[in-house]
């Protein structure tokens, strides 16, 4: 994801534009067999949950998922909804969810595997985290489906590469440390989620009405980023540290930053007029 895109989501976060609601869903057993049985929260569109996964939460065991279970009722009859799922890192382990989406008789419509998750670093606002941003599309004859939020005995056994916090502060501040290696990090059956539901023609509307902002402040984080990224290829050529330049070259043009080419040319120019 580009370096703006991160950073107007973590503005978003910060200011609280989207209603929060905090959720810990404990069943009336501690283990159900159906989906039927389960503690569920209807989930308003445009907005967040953050929800609590611990020994406490409701556990669902039937032939597709033994694992405790998040469950939101979603709206089918308003069209196509985008989801996300941020599962952030807690103490050091984080919970692997995978997404099932079932009729209103407990059968499958659609599922998403760890595989829709990637790991993201940590930036501005946020810490380590795995992200999963989809569109579902729901049936158009019910008026709710059910989306379960849960993880699996083979995700349990697996871990997460996580860069290595000194890594990253280095790289924060322009320098670079590849003899640091990334952690491998647990999966439990525990953590801490944000869920977000936006109805895509909901949506529409309030992107029209914040374009003429998004645009100014795309510009400021734009330049920005260009100025750092410059400014410290131009450092690092200049202290003779090319590895350190050539990596910052490499991420500059991972983010498409403008310019970084010819600001590494430059400089090298002038190094070696000197």
């Amino acid at each position: 994801m580009k370096f703006r895109a991160l950073f107007l989501s973590c503005c978003v976060a910060l200011a609280g534009c989207a209603t929060q609601e905090t959720l810990h869903q404990v069943g009336a057993e501690p283990v159900v067999t159906s989906v039927a049985s389960l503690n569920k929260s209807p989930f308003k569109l445009d907005t967040q949950a953050l929800v609590t996964i611990d020994k406490n939460t409701q556990v669902l065991n039937n032939k597709l998922i033994d694992s405790p279970v998040v469950a939101f009722d979603l709206p089918s009859n308003r069209g196509p909804l985008d989801i996300s799922v941020t599962s952030n890192m807690t103490d050091e382990a984080f919970f692997s969810p995978q997404i099932m989406i079932v009729d209103n008789k407990g059968n499958v419509i659609e599922k998403y595997d760890s595989s829709a998750f990637e790991y993201r670093r940590p930036r501005l606002a946020w810490g380590d985290r795995l992200v999963a941003e989809l569109r579902f599309t729901p049936p158009v004859d019910q008026k709710t489906v059910t989306m379960l939020i849960y993880t699996t005995k083979d995700e349990l056994a697996k871990t997460t590469d996580r860069i290595h916090p000194a890594r990253a502060m280095a790289e924060g501040k322009g320098n670079y440390l590849p003899e640091v290696k990334d952690i491998p990090t647990p999966h439990v059956n525990s953590g801490k989620l944000l869920v977000e539901v936006t109805g895509v023609n909901a949506g529409l509307d309030a992107d029209n009405d914040a374009k003429k902002h998004q645009h100014e402040l795309d510009a400021t984080v734009e330049k920005s980023t260009q100025d750092y990224y410059h400014n410290a290829i131009r450092k690092a050529v200049d202290e003779d540290n090319m590895p350190k330049a050539l990596a910052l070259l490499e991420e500059a043009k991972d983010l498409q930053i403008q310019g970084a080419q010819q600001a590494y040319i430059d400089a090298l120019e002038q190094h070696r007029s000197k």
